[in-house]
């Protein structure tokens, strides 16, 4: 648990969960810019929405309250995110995935409802689904699971490239080359 101190908190930026004094969501979302990626906010937001705890509307008027914050633009893409129907990562191996394409790729969409499946990520006018595999795919449940996945998307016109973690840490020029392969032979 991490104790966040702050000067200036309006009453309304306030609240109680089982008598300790904490921040609303729309602050707290607020607060995690400084620490978060808008595609780890948009994971946060996807969780808060799910529970019933998330408002637009509160969390824009908490946005217009931070005057001086750095990073408020992180918030609005992962709302935009959220809208798009993304949940964003959802893992350390997704942010790093991210971090590896970031500024060298078009954005794709990040854990959106693709032909009845969850991706990791599809850049559909690419036609191309990336999906990041850790150790838990190599059970027997998961290899069907990600066979009938990767059926769909085939039947559904786009290309599945699968990364392990392995793969992202130790291999990222290998990965931005079969990436940059499939996307230019798209265009043709």
């Amino acid at each position: 648990m991490r104790v966040h101190r702050c000067a200036r908190l309006q009453p309304r930026d306030l609240t109680r969960r089982n008598g300790i004094p904490v921040t609303t969501v729309p602050r707290t979302l607020v607060d995690l810019t400084d620490h978060l990626s808008a595609e780890q906010l948009a994971n946060v937001i996807y969780e808060a929405a799910f529970r019933g705890w998330f408002s637009i509307g509160e969390t824009r008027a908490a946005m217009a309250r931070a005057n001086g914050r750095h990073h408020l633009d992180r918030l609005d893409e992962a709302i935009h995110m959220h809208l798009a129907g993304s949940a964003g990562t959802k893992s350390g191996k997704e942010d790093a995935f991210q971090a590896l394409i970031r500024d060298r790729f078009p954005k794709p969409a990040i854990n959106v409802r693709l032909l009845g499946f969850e991706v990791d990520c599809v850049w559909t006018d690419h036609r191309l689904v990336v999906e990041v595999d850790g150790g838990g795919h190599d059970r027997p449940r998961a290899r069907r699971k990600d066979a009938r996945l990767d059926r769909a998307m085939k039947a559904g016109g786009y290309d599945v490239l699968r990364f392990t973690d392995f793969e992202i840490e130790r291999e990222p020029e290998t990965v931005r080359a079969a990436l940059h392969a499939v996307m230019q032979a798209g265009r043709r």
